[in-house]
């Protein structure tokens, strides 16, 4: 199995190994699921109730892990259904966020999501009315969400929006963005100018020309010479507009930088790039491999594979301590990943789990077309996920299986 777990004593953990859960359920510990970088919460008084803990087999390196470790499952087989039919026989503590809380934030989130998109096209022109007071009170309404219910907008924001590509993607960006810096404590006044930024990173492509925008195949050493300059392009345009603040037009103008000088525009490094620009940039690389949303984007690939990436850039291009905190937020295996679990069936991820990471709450599709979708909580079953699924071989839209999902539990009663 490529993701075995084994139980060892407490007294054999070593710096670098990968706890997934203790014995005692309720054990406060930060780096579930991460590589082990301290022993000082190991030496607790809490921890040590624990005799044996539960890691990842300890001859995996994951940032040296490539597809044929992971075992991605490759197969001919189509035909699942993406039929979603929820019932009363989950109980409602199963759910990481009740119905009440999951209709209460989607109602807010979806008008919210409505200013924000009529606020990014005005900015783009340089309309200059009273959008941006809109604008800043639909990022506080996020910003109380994300406070109150933190990680819950990680689980649905990509449902319903309504928006071009570029709209779509900025939002995501600003979701990853805003519950990666709620999550490492930055006070209000940077989570709103983050938020910001995240939203017009990508406010320089208006300079870009359509045919590189649309364009498919890898960029020339001129074309994307030409694509490089879009930060730059982005700050001065904002930087014309009265109402956007100088940290914002900083943190979009240093977005493409990273810590070891390997960015762009200016090839910065280290200090030179502000920790806002180093969020929202680090959001935006993991949004780009999952979902293709920007211009300069990789190819789509699975999200554990993402993450695989992300760390392997940890303390080179990114803050290790930002890298480690989103692969704690997204999880080993993150909402719409496609998973095989150990009973034969074929899973969609709806739901992380942070405390167990390596078991979330997924729709069990079942090993056949007949089968209808089942909601389970992995942390309370024996069912293990076996592998990462490659999206698309088992012609599944995750994201049609998570808008089915939320749909069924939105429905009133």
């Amino acid at each position: 199995m490529p993701f075995r777990i084994i139980k060892i004593p407490v007294k054999d953990i070593k710096l670098g190994m990968i706890i997934l859960k203790t014995e005692q359920p309720n054990t406060e510990f930060p780096e579930f699921g991460i590589p082990l970088t301290s022993t000082i919460y190991i030496d607790t008084p809490k921890f040590k109730k624990n005799e044996y803990v539960y890691i990842w087999k300890p001859d995996i390196d994951i940032s040296k892990i490539d597809q044929t470790d992971l075992s991605f499952i490759k197969t001919d087989y189509i035909g699942l259904s993406h039929k979603v039919e929820l019932h009363s026989s989950i109980t409602p503590d199963n759910y990481k966020y009740s119905d009440r809380v999951l209709k209460e934030v989607f109602k807010i989130i979806e008008h919210t999501k409505i200013i924000l998109i009529e606020s990014m096209a005005n900015i783009r022109k340089l309309d200059r009315r009273n959008h941006i007071s809109n604008f800043s009170k639909a990022i506080e309404n996020i910003i109380f969400i994300v406070r109150k219910y933190p990680y819950l907008i990680m689980d649905i924001y990509r449902y319903k929006t309504v928006g071009t590509t570029e709209d779509i993607h900025a939002l995501n960006v600003m979701a990853i963005s805003l519950t990666l810096a709620h999550e490492l404590k930055f006070n209000t006044t940077s989570l709103i100018n983050i938020s910001m930024a995240a939203l017009l990173h990508d406010i320089g492509n208006t300079r870009v020309p359509e045919r590189l925008l649309k364009k498919t195949t890898t960029f020339t050493d001129e074309e994307f010479s030409i694509i490089r300059k879009h930060p730059e392009w982005g700050e001065n345009i904002l930087s014309r507009h009265l109402y956007i603040p100088e940290e914002v037009t900083a943190i979009v103008g240093l977005h493409h930088e990273r810590l070891d000088g390997s960015g762009y525009p200016s090839r910065s490094h280290g200090n030179f790039i502000s920790k806002e620009a180093l969020v929202v940039g680090l959001a935006e690389d993991f949004e780009n491999m999952i979902s293709g949303g920007g211009v300069c984007s990789y190819n789509i690939i699975h999200p554990t594979e993402a993450i695989k990436r992300l760390y392997a850039n940890a303390g080179k291009k990114f803050p290790a301590t930002d890298v480690k905190t989103l692969i704690k937020i997204i999880g080993i295996y993150p909402t719409e990943s496609l998973v095989k679990l150990s009973d034969g069936s074929i899973a969609v991820v709806c739901e992380t789990n942070q405390t167990t990471p390596i078991k979330p709450r997924v729709l069990s599709l079942g090993v056949d077309a007949k089968e209808r979708a089942k909601f389970i909580d992995l942390s309370k079953t024996e069912i293990t996920i076996q592998a990462p699924v490659v999206n698309n071989i088992y012609n599944i839209e995750t994201s049609i299986v998570m808008k089915n999902y939320l749909n069924a539990r939105l429905k009133d009663n």
